[in-house]
């Protein structure tokens, strides 16, 4: 463990190193006091080790389940026991946005969610497993399929908004993105997660991959199934051949950790 107090790293940085975006970091300093980094002459945040050691330490409570509200606490005292679960809480209050049909206040609840968690454990924690108990919890009720379509349209809608601002916010050359065989939500949480992870890209979804050999050299980040098939293996075979450089990414790259046809696995 690296405990040096010196402030040395501006947030692009830590954020690099932690996973967690800006945004997250600034709220976590401004509403729950849980960093106070140092400053630079013009006023730019600098972090120290003992700081990048603390937002790990942050993580790990939230990974088990810890509200952003109670780690302060935690920290200070980490054999107390936390209260409550958080990610139930959340997910109740998107279900209570999504039966009267609120946009606006869906949104707020999306707005704080991804504001003060980092968005893959956001995703992992409440998104995805809010929409998978919508269906069972909806299903008695006379609207619950338009409710559930409800549900989907309007994540889907927010999470492409979230992107595109990210997106025109990045500097640099642009990768290519291809999403293969991929549903539209999980499609949506991969370009979010990439977007607010500093990667820009045009994104292109896709059924097959017909036709993309032809692609020229660039870099290319793959969404991808469980399993490839053979055809689409060729392809991507020929797409490497003619200079691009292939990345596996989403929630199945892991999948590919190993694979050699890819340069590496990003998780996002």
């Amino acid at each position: 463990m690296n405990t040096d107090p010196t402030p040395r790293y501006p947030i692009g940085d830590v954020a690099d190193r932690t996973g967690v975006n800006p945004v997250t970091l600034r709220a976590w300093q401004r509403r729950f006091g849980l960093l106070n980094p140092g400053r630079t002459a013009k006023g730019h945040r600098l972090y120290s080790e003992l700081d990048i050691e603390r937002i790990r330490q942050i993580l790990g409570w939230l990974e088990k389940g810890v509200a952003i509200s109670q780690v302060k606490a935690l920290l200070d005292e980490p054999h107390a026991a936390p209260a409550g679960d958080p990610w139930r809480e959340l997910q109740q209050a998107l279900t209570r946005a999504t039966v009267t049909l609120n946009r606006e206040r869906l949104y707020r609840e999306l707005d704080q969610l991804t504001a003060l968690y980092p968005f893959e454990l956001a995703a992992d924690k409440a998104l995805r497993p809010w929409i998978a108990a919508l269906q069972p919890q909806l299903q008695p009720r006379p609207d619950g399929d338009l409710l559930l379509a409800w549900a989907h349209q309007q994540l889907e809608l927010y999470l492409a908004g979230r992107t595109l601002r990210a997106q025109q916010q990045l500097p640099g050359e642009a990768a290519l993105l291809l999403l293969l065989r991929g549903t539209p939500l999980e499609d949506a949480l991969t370009a979010c997660a990439l977007s607010l992870g500093g990667e820009r890209f045009s994104q292109l979804t896709l059924s097959s991959l017909d036709g993309c050999q032809l692609l020229p050299a660039q870099r290319v980040l793959c969404s991808l199934p469980a399993r490839l098939h053979g055809g689409e293996r060729r392809v991507l075979e020929r797409i490497r051949q003619r200079g691009a450089s292939l990345t596996a990414v989403g929630p199945l790259a892991a999948v590919y950790r190993d694979d050699p046809l890819f340069k590496e696995a990003d998780h996002g």
